[in-house]
């Protein structure tokens, strides 16, 4: 029988990863295209919007694979912290337009 939840955990972490590696595959490309440094890339608000939401993904997912209490809370600290500043990001984002 398969485990549905912890398919579902195990999607989400593996999903976080790809976004993140997405994220720097494009910044590389884009490296390339316009000839800056690869720190001016994530000097931008779209690559931390995501590489935040990959943070997010990827924390909550192992938050919920890993069996000991302390390493659950350690995950837990992360996604909200992970989710908080991707708020305010979010609004700060909002405010500025």
């Amino acid at each position: 029988m398969i485990d549905w939840f912890s398919l579902f955990t195990n999607a989400l972490w593996i999903l976080g990863l790809a976004v993140a590696l997405a994220v720097f595959s494009y910044g590389v490309w884009q490296k390339g295209e316009e000839k800056v440094p690869f720190a001016t890339f994530f000097g931008r608000k779209e690559p931390k919007f995501f590489l935040l939401g990959a943070g997010i993904l990827f924390s909550v997912g192992l938050a919920f694979n890993v069996d000991v209490t302390w390493q659950k809370a350690a995950w837990g600290i992360l996604a909200v912290a992970d989710l908080v500043y991707f708020v305010f990001s979010t609004v700060k984002l909002i405010k500025a337009r």
